[in-house]
């Protein structure tokens, strides 16, 4: 027995030394794969590829965590790989440089909605579509001024921000995108007074962006989609967000039947301001109060079927005076208010091939702005109220037949109510944020004809759609039709085509072609020009109509765009000066009609390159450039367009220094805008400036100057705790004045040096 005993140990041995390589060319590599929350996961698998060629490969503890041996090979570059069910595939290139490795990874979820059929294009076949999930998103947020505002992660070329560089008001070649909230539209610029998005990232899981085209079931050729978690597993988790802007608080519970999911967000800027006696000598952050809430709840009643609903209330108050911004003692007392509230329910199954949706919501707010002068009642006084009452119905069936796709639908829209108050003395019908405050040339005769307006309107639209994708090959061809139909109109009834050609070019190559036209209504939030003349003169005016084509192609992490984009039936207001016959007599309301007649034309392109690893794995690169020709057309005269700055350019860099700590720096440089000159006297009022010629003198010098050029440098860290994070942004960190707005007394700036610091905890 003890001879036996010392024989096996010498065969064990000998065995062992002929499985394990010399010493010298042994590597072991090890680590742990968790997810994003740093909890461990088990079961997850790990391989060792070379040359495309997997050589070994383990598979995670209980504890998420790996250990692999194994022999370094002479030639051929090495990967790793992590993977698990319902997590991205993560790998990272190799480069052994000890006998013993540490690697760790973090993977991030994927959420399959019904996950046994596609039923809509892979997000890699667009390439003027971009697609975030909520990891990226509050990534991204996090480095711009307010932390939790998905819109801020949106970083397209062709983007251009309504006012400030802070600003969520984001424009796509002129036109205002729509917004939709797990499929139901909320309008445009849901946000708070410019800044922030009502619609915290912490509840979002996914923002899909299309820039330059949308399909038959949009209303725009430009549309931000935010659909939020709807967490169908067994969890109970929450977050708390706290900076200098504002506070958010967010928890989540449910599971594989049912969740909940709430946020409640509150801003802190406005007491900071008042507590510390803060002040400034340019138009920064006003002081907002605002809150919002938004609550999200879902139960599947079948395999094949759930029951989702949203509902969200945001109230926000504004108040300040200009004295600081014009330099002068006396300034005008600005009062804004708003609040909003909403209900949606969704309904969703999938019966094998069949994808059915039905949604339904409704939508109130109120709107109320406030001027005056301070001189006892006298200059400028306003005031203006606006009511809505917004009812909103879909349905929408996709069938998947071989290679085909056929979708269909109809959505509903109904105002129930929408009122508006007007008191003015010299409402000149321009938002605050216009380029100029310049008064319209017949200003005393609106005066005169809209010192006080009343209306109260209500509205059914309605719009059928029919789209069919074919896939062949590498190619895929989408087309459809769009009936629109509006009650209030001139034109009620209006057809539009689309068509998409996506070629498949490479494994990471896309070409994609895009033509199509779009019609949507005139009617826009109050503030936006010439709401309240648009209200008056509803039935004369057509469907705003939209022409696009554009082309681009992806290449990895480069790609390239150009586009042609022409929008006609604009409403413009259009001087009768037939009614100007009799000398003495003064203009009435009839005098100044609103007419579908102006227009604006845009064309350009873009080049943008997005490197995850750029020069070595913890650097990424993101830069842009976007050119852009853009004019408008007024009653014949051509002009350019308020946002006509042809050049922009964006770099950003970012590098993170280990798993904990990253930093990064963004710079943004664009042409500066268009402005008109301001008069150095008011237009009289005698009977020579009812004349066309006088008025054509004037309309042709709108636009005639350009703000100096628009740049900014902003600076971010991120140090991730595991649980925590604590997150810091400087904005215009050199301190450079860009004009955004003309005034009667100079230019207001934008902000200043502008810090957020701020920090995130999970539990």
């Amino acid at each position: 027995m003890r001879n036996f005993g010392f024989h096996l140990l010498a065969l064990l041995a000998l065995l062992s030394a002929a499985s394990v390589p010399a010493a010298n060319n042994s590597i072991v590599l090890e680590g742990a794969v968790t997810n994003m929350d740093n909890q461990p996961l088990p079961g997850a698998t790990i391989i060792i590829i070379v040359d495309g060629t997997i050589i070994q490969g383990a598979a995670t503890d209980q504890f998420g965590k790996y250990t692999i041996r194994f022999a370094k090979p002479q030639t051929g570059s090495m990967e790793l790989r992590a993977s698990s069910v319902g997590y991205a595939a993560q790998s990272v290139n190799l480069e052994i440089h000890n006998e013993r490795t540490l690697l760790d990874f973090k993977l991030r979820e994927t959420i399959a909605e019904l996950a046994s059929i596609r039923v809509c294009p892979d997000q890699n076949d667009r390439v003027t579509q971009i697609s975030l999930d909520a990891e990226q998103l509050s990534r991204r947020a996090r480095r711009s001024l307010v932390p939790t505002n998905p819109v801020a992660a949106i970083r397209e070329p062709q983007i251009s921000k309504q006012g400030s560089s802070h600003s969520s008001q984001i424009r796509i070649n002129g036109t205002s995108p729509k917004y939709y909230l797990n499929g139901i539209s909320i309008g445009t610029d849901p946000d708070h007074y410019g800044m922030f998005a009502i619609i915290p990232s912490s509840v979002v899981r996914q923002a899909r962006f299309h820039s330059l085209g949308t399909d038959v079931s949009f209303g725009r050729s430009s549309v931000l989609e935010l659909k939020t978690k709807s967490p169908f597993v067994s969890h109970s988790e929450g977050e708390i967000s706290l900076c200098t802007i504002e506070a958010t608080a967010t928890y989540s519970l449910g599971n594989n039947r049912y969740y909940m999911l709430g946020t409640l967000r509150k801003s802190v800027l406005d007491k900071l301001v008042k507590q510390f006696d803060l002040s400034s000598d340019r138009t920064v952050l006003p002081p907002t109060n605002f809150s919002d809430l938004f609550v999200s709840t879902g139960v599947k009643l079948s395999p094949h079927f759930r029951l989702m609903l949203d509902h969200y209330y945001v109230r926000d108050f504004l108040s300040y005076n200009t004295a600081n911004a014009v330099g002068t003692s006396q300034g005008v007392n600005t009062y804004q208010h708003s609040s909003e509230g909403y209900v949606g329910f969704r309904l969703e199954g999938l019966y094998d091939n069949l994808l059915f949706r039905a949604t339904a919501a409704t939508r109130s707010s109120l709107e109320e702005y406030r001027a005056s002068s301070g001189k006892d009642g006298d200059g400028l006084l306003l005031g203006l109220n606006s009511t809505r009452q917004e009812n909103l119905g879909n349905i929408e069936c996709t069938f998947l037949l071989g290679n085909f796709e056929l979708k269909t639908g109809d959505q509903i829209q109904y105002f129930s109510r929408r009122s508006i108050d007007m008191h003015q003395q010299n409402w000149n019908f321009l938002p605050p944020f216009s380029s100029t405050d310049n008064p319209y040339i017949y200003q005393i005769a609106l005066n005169e004809a809209y010192e006080e307006y009343h209306s109260n309107l209500t509205e059914l639209n309605n719009a059928a759609y029919l789209s069919l994708s074919h896939e062949y090959g590498h190619t895929k061809i989408q087309s459809g039709i769009r009936l629109e139909y509006f009650a209030n109109l001139s034109e009620t009834k209006t057809l539009v085509t689309r068509n998409r050609l996506t070629f498949k070019t490479s494994d990471r190559g896309r070409m994609e072609l895009f033509w199509g036209t779009f019609a949507e209504s005139p009617v826009a939030n109050i503030l936006e020009p010439y709401q309240v003349l648009i209200h008056a003169w509803l039935h004369k005016l057509k469907p705003i109509r939209t022409r696009l084509l554009s082309a681009g192609y992806s290449h990895g992490p480069l790609t390239v765009s150009v586009f042609h984009k022409r929008i006609i039936n604009l409403p413009v207001p259009v001087p009768d000066f037939s009614q100007i016959e009799q000398p003495g007599r003064f203009p009435d309301r009839a005098f100044i009609t609103m007419q579908s007649t102006g227009g604006v034309g845009f064309k350009g392109g873009s080049l943008r390159a997005d490197f995850d690893r750029f020069l070595s794995p913890g650097l990424s690169l993101y830069a842009s450039y976007a050119y852009t020709d853009a004019y408008k057309y007024d009653n014949g005269v051509m002009i350019p367009y308020i946002l006509h700055a042809p050049h922009k350019f964006v770099t950003q860099i970012d590098y993170q220094a280990s798993r904990a700590f990253g930093f990064g720096v963004e710079l943004q440089v664009r042409s500066g805008y268009p402005y008109s000159p301001l008069h150095s006297e008011l237009p009289g009022t005698g009977d020579e400036i009812y004349t066309a010629e006088y008025y054509y003198s004037v309309i042709s010098r709108e636009n005639s100057l350009r703000f100096p050029t628009n740049a900014f440098l902003n600076v971010h860290a991120n140090l991730d705790l595991g649980r925590s994070n604590i997150f810091c942004s400087i904005s215009n960190v050199t301190n450079r004045a860009n004009p955004i707005v003309n005034s009667a007394s100079g230019l207001i700036y934008d902000a200043g040096i502008m810090p957020t610091v701020g920090m995130t905890y999970g539990f």
